[in-house]
């Protein structure tokens, strides 16, 4: 079996997870550019075609800022990838001293992945969320 850098690895991964976001696109010549200002026609008349149209943000927890997300709830423990500012949270649960939320990363795929609780806006009733305990990686 082939062995994968650990390093390409990780930017495969980081570039599946923009792509899965909808941060990046493919343009006309195959080269990944980030998606900014992308129009969105309403069909009201409001907006025309190639207009960009700001997003309407979902309710709930998100992302403060660009954010490391950790295999555990420490600095200490190796990065998964990032997420960035404004990135909505499927959350899992927070650890026991309520410092650290796990949350579904890659999004929507029920592993977890760790960030501190100061990195999301958005969150209410910490203390109600389970205790998830921490598992090694298979």
């Amino acid at each position: 079996m082939p062995r994968i850098a650990s390093v390409g690895f990780f930017r495969l991964l980081s570039l599946w997870v923009a792509a899965v976001l909808g941060l990046l696109i493919v343009s006309s010549s195959g080269v990944l550019t980030e998606a900014a200002g992308v129009g969105v026609p309403r069909g009201d008349g409001g907006a025309a075609a190639g207009d960009a149209v700001e997003p309407r943000p979902r309710p709930g927890p998100r992302t403060a800022a660009v954010t490391v997300i950790r295999t555990g709830p420490s600095g200490d423990y190796p990065a998964l990838g990032t997420l960035p500012a404004g990135a909505s949270l499927e959350v899992l649960g927070r650890d026991a001293s309520g410092a650290w939320l796990a949350i579904s990363f890659p999004p929507n795929s029920g592993f977890p992945g760790w960030l501190p609780i100061s990195e999301v806006n958005g969150l209410a009733a910490v203390e109600a969320l389970q205790v998830v305990e921490v598992s090694p990686l298979r």
